[in-house]
């Protein structure tokens, strides 16, 4: 859908910020960071969105489709955490292209990004479940427009180059978050089930192949 869309449709609109004010070193490091997060949250989305929609038009008990939502956050919760330790472990392997930058702040930046990323899609696939098609559209344009400010801002004005980018995103992500904040907590309950945690992890990691490969494809 848009909403999945919507960050993939920003980079490219943002293409000419880009290589008109980052460096080719700069640039490269943003595809690498760019890439490696977007393994790490195919990886650790564990196929979230799908299975929480799937369980979601499963559920017509509207306090299971509610402890099912809040179940799927708290697994993605978990999930982003083991993820982080990676991005930690991860950044070592790149000394000569991070020599110029502080690695604990880019750490800290990449870990958030992550687990934002990770998280986002729980609303949109609620929203999708629940053919809720204007709240959807609203959610995926906000987040669309904000990345571009953001980058505009901190990019072209601070000129925070490379990381402007990655700042820029974040605070588009977090904004994204507390939007939904409201919405989450009237559809979610914050329990986690285990029955339901098998379910969605039954149905979600075997997405996880396919996902890679429809990522490399695009």
């Amino acid at each position: 859908g848009f909403g999945m869309l919507s960050s993939t449709l920003a980079t490219l609109l943002l293409i000419p910020v880009y290589t008109r004010f980052l460096s080719p070193a700069e640039y490269g490091l943003l595809e690498i960071t760019g890439v490696w997060l977007a393994i790490l949250g195919i990886c650790f989305g564990i196929g979230m969105w799908s299975a929480l929609f799937n369980s979601i038009i499963k559920h017509e008990d509207i306090t299971m489709r509610k402890i099912t939502a809040g179940t799927a956050i708290l697994l993605l919760i978990i999930s982003g955490g083991i993820s982080s330790l990676i991005i930690v472990f991860g950044l070592r392997f790149f000394p000569d292209l991070l020599k110029d930058f502080n690695i604990i702040y880019l750490a800290i930046l990449l870990i958030l990004l992550n687990g934002t990323g990770i998280l986002i899609p729980v609303p949109f696939a609620i929203m999708r479940a629940m053919e809720q098609s204007k709240k959807y559209l609203t959610l995926s344009l906000f987040g669309l427009v904000i990345t571009i400010v953001f980058t505009f801002l901190l990019v072209v004005f601070v000129r925070r180059n490379v990381l402007g980018v990655m700042e820029a995103r974040l605070l588009a992500s977090i904004g994204m978050i507390l939007l939904v904040v409201p919405y989450l907590c009237t559809n979610a309950r914050f329990v986690f089930h285990l029955k339901e945690a098998k379910e969605l992890l039954k149905f979600g990691i075997p997405l996880i192949p396919t996902l890679l490969a429809l990522w490399v494809l695009d």
